[in-house]
């Protein structure tokens, strides 16, 4: 249409006036919602809704100027499916910025349409938020929903309470905002599984994918996921600087995880249940550290079982004991000796069990060329809780009279069966199958996950205590092919009218390199033992007899003597460094 009378002119400029002053009426109105909500961190200051601007209410004056140029019909039309945005920008303000109403680093980008987003770095653990019209509180969205991101979907309420949500994973997370709808959503951005592990990349992987999965399926990515990281990753699963804790009990059971890096304080870090099938919980941790820590069920300490850093939590050091879970942050190396816990099912036997290994000071900062003799020892879990060998080690290698080995103690499932796994030569004896599981399961197992360890027979050595002394000889005479060390205290070679000693007197002269052999005096499996030292030496085997007298068939006495065995089964000048 061409305009060409003034009067025509004048018409038109009058329609757009009240246009004009139609639309100045539709702005952000007054809001009697304010600041965010009181959240669980009382220490953090909050902005009070008064400090927003106010709104005039007053309608602008439109004055029309009736000289103005002819509307040119050649000018383009307004794409009406990128709508101008209602507000001049949305930021987001929470717990993670001090509630700073108009931080750059937590302003979303109008898509068109009303639409709001971007990425915003958020922190591990729980973080509470509102979406903020022009960087005050006169308009704002919340709405009090909260839980754990996976990833999450609301529709905001006009100064509603806080969301409030625990963040897995520190970085980048994506928001978005429909200022017209006011439905809002956060889930894991871009770029958030960069530099992640494995397991942590599959966990972002697992969190965008979870909202959109039916319940069936849903239980299956979660149950697979969970299984993944007990078998693929150690746990905690360590990511930027934060680690995330996993546990697979009923989510009913209270769960709670306390550590060195908070006090050790209960009631602050409870997990949270991952779509309903296990429990999880990211906690914020130092970096280059190393951190101890227990899992609290239903307000139980224990160690989580699913961890494989232990350390003994010296309370008390007599009798049996309890381990507190250990895990390093990046940039952390290990100087001192460490203690892994492994879960070994046998193919002989129907009970798992636990092996516990003990790598020597130094074992993870020494040369790529380092490596180390190995010694598997029976009745592993007392030889550790009852007479701390570890210790022993420890003390002997930095005199000097003993080369670092590895230590692995190999623990049965109960003492039910101690009798019937460390005999032979009965009907009841199971001591052939758990030879057999040593030499063929537990060695190949500990030389594929410590690479470290020596590969040759010459630098395995086996030991143990009474009934473990003598199925440890056992194991080194029908297992002359696994092991050429072996050690035995206090042993109960009268087993079976002295089956053992009977062995080695009328069998194959096996290649065995050093065989130890200790007792208390007089009544501590003397007589047998000096017995199978004479019969040894009979048959061109080289020998240590080691006689303490007065000492008693116990764990103290066996502590006493732990180093003796250790400076001759691996000499300084056998093993150098």
């Amino acid at each position: 249409m061409h305009l060409t009378s003034p009067r025509d002119r004048r018409a038109v400029l009058t329609a757009l006036a009240a246009v004009t002053a139609l639309l100045a009426g539709c702005g952000p109105q007054p809001s009697t919602g304010g600041g965010p909500d009181p959240s669980p961190d009382a220490s953090v200051s909050r902005p009070d809704a008064s400090t927003g601007p106010t709104v005039d209410a007053t309608t602008p004056t439109v004055t029309v100027d009736a000289s103005a140029p002819a509307i040119d019909a050649s000018t383009p039309a307004v794409d009406a499916s990128v709508a101008p945005a209602r507000y001049g920008k949305i930021t987001i303000a929470g717990s993670f910025n001090a509630w700073a109403v108009a931080d750059p680093a937590a302003t979303l980008s109008h898509q068109g349409g009303g639409l709001w987003a971007g990425d915003v770095s958020l922190p591990v653990g729980r973080v509470d938020f509102k979406f903020l019209a022009d960087g005050a509180w006169a308009v704002n969205w919340g709405g009090g929903q909260a839980g754990l991101v996976p990833a999450q979907r609301g529709t905001g309420v006009q100064a509603g309470a806080n969301l409030g949500f625990e963040i897995p994973v520190a970085g980048p997370w994506h928001l978005s905002l429909d200022e017209g709808t006011g439905a809002w959503s956060i889930s894991p951005g871009p770029a958030l599984e960069a530099g992640l592990p494995p397991a942590g990349v599959a966990l972002v992987d697992l969190l965008r994918a979870l909202p959109d999965l039916a319940p069936t399926a849903l239980a299956a990515r979660v149950d697979a996921f969970v299984t993944a990281a007990r078998t693929t990753a150690e746990t905690p699963i360590v990511l930027r600087d934060s680690a995330l804790f996993l546990w697979l009990a009923p989510v009913t059971t209270t769960v709670e995880v306390g550590g060195s890096w908070s006090g050790w304080e209960a009631g602050r870090s409870a997990l949270v249940s991952l779509a309903g099938r296990a429990a999880y919980l990211a906690r914020s941790v130092p970096l280059a550290q190393r951190h101890a820590y227990k899992l609290i069920i239903d307000g139980d300490w224990q160690r989580d079982p699913l961890a494989p850093e232990i350390e003994w939590d010296t309370i008390p050091r007599a009798g049996y004991g309890d381990f507190n879970s250990v895990f390093a942050t990046a940039g952390y190396v290990w100087v001192g000796p460490h203690l892994r816990l492994l879960r070994v099912r046998p193919a002989r036997f129907s009970a798992e069990r636990d092996v516990y290994v003990w790598l020597p000071p130094g074992y993870d900062a020494a040369p790529a060329t380092r490596s180390y003799p190995t010694l598997y020892i029976h009745d592993g879990n007392e030889a550790l809780t009852r007479s701390h060998f570890d210790e022993v080690a420890l003390t002997a290698i930095k005199a000097g009279r003993a080369a670092a080995p590895i230590l692995v103690f190999v623990h049965l499932p109960s003492g039910n069966v101690r009798m019937d796994e460390y005999t032979f030569a009965t009907t009841t004896a199971q001591g052939p199958a758990y030879a057999a599981f040593i030499a063929d399961e537990v060695v190949p197992l500990i030389e594929a996950r410590f690479s470290r360890a020596r590969r040759e027979r010459n630098a395995r050595a086996t030991l143990g205590m009474s009934l473990g002394g003598l199925i440890a000889y056992y194991i080194a005479y029908e297992r002359s092919d696994v092991f050429a060390r072996v050690g035995g205290m206090s042993s109960s070679f009268f087993w079976e009218s002295n089956a053992m000693i009977e062995r080695v007197r009328t069998g194959a002269v096996k290649p065995l390199a050093r065989c130890y052999l200790d007792s208390g005096s007089p009544n501590d499996n003397d007589d047998v033992t000096t017995l199978m030292n004479s019969t040894l030496r009979m048959r061109g085997y080289e020998t240590l007899r080691i006689t303490a007298p007065g000492a008693a068939h116990d764990w103290p006495d066996w502590a006493a003597r732990f180093d003796e065995a250790l400076a001759y089964l691996f000499s300084p000048t056998d093993f150098p460094d």
